[in-house]
């Protein structure tokens, strides 16, 4: 399979899993960053003692959401880019 001239579904799918590898790598490390963001808005909540606890669930929902909004950004570009770069050898082959 991998020994000669690929064809085109096998360089379709090899795309789609440097893809997905890519994928998995950038999610692991955004929600080590959004643990961290949450835990560092919990404790800031914590430390403050003149915030009430509806904005205390504010402040740590919205953490929350911004980081998920910024993993989500985030894939959708890494996934342009990589289809954008794995465009050209594909065009190359077909012309």
């Amino acid at each position: 399979m991998w020994g000669g001239e690929l064809t085109f579904n096998e360089t379709f799918k090899a795309i789609l899993l440097i893809l997905e590898i890519v994928n998995r790598w950038l999610e692991v490390r955004f929600n080590l960053l959004s643990a961290g963001i949450v835990g560092a808005t919990g404790l800031a909540c914590l430390i403050t003692p003149s915030i009430s606890s509806a904005m205390t669930g504010f402040a740590l929902a919205f953490a929350s959401t911004i980081t998920h909004d910024l993993l989500f950004m985030v894939r959708r570009f890494v996934s342009l880019e990589q289809s954008m770069v794995m465009t050209v050898p594909l065009c190359s082959k077909l012309v």
